[in-house]
């Protein structure tokens, strides 16, 4: 009788923390994963419901962003951001608020909330490529199994 080990099931669904979302690799990688056409329509499918699940932390996480960020940054009489050097996108944070906002922002990218998915198995993935790098960056997506005893 082989033994087989049970994970509990907070090791088994897939979480991402809000913080990797500015991370260029894990966005490239997420979308290449999104984009690959798996030969198993299963994994598609997996997938397909995992980054769907992605995109609406993305979003959520977007909306609390610009919340905190309105507590903390210089704002127009429209209670626009001031873009830092009139660059679009950019904002300036109150000069009494720096330290603050660093607590808050660094709280901001430890949110780790649970995607409600089961991790993918690397079986799974078996025909996508990847290098190291966005295997670590995806590493709280992935089921690695026995590989990580």
């Amino acid at each position: 009788m082989t033994s087989s080990k049970v994970l509990p099931m907070e090791k088994t669904l897939a979480t991402i923390a809000y913080g990797q979302f500015q991370d260029a690799t894990f966005m490239a990688a997420l979308a290449r994963l999104g984009s690959h056409k798996f030969k198993n329509p299963k994994t598609t499918f997996r997938v397909m419901k995992l980054t769907k699940a992605i995109n609406k932390e993305l979003n959520d996480s977007q909306e609390l962003f610009v919340k905190t960020l309105k507590e903390y940054a210089k704002l127009d009489d429209k209670g626009e951001f001031v873009p830092q050097d009139n660059k679009p996108g950019t904002y300036v944070i109150r000069e009494e608020k720096v330290d603050e906002w660093k607590i808050a922002f660094n709280e901001f990218k430890v949110i780790e909330p649970s995607l409600h998915r089961k991790k993918l198995s690397l079986d799974e993935l078996e025909d996508f490529t990847t290098s190291a790098v966005e295997m670590n960056g995806m590493s709280k997506l992935i089921d690695f199994g026995d590989l990580e005893d």
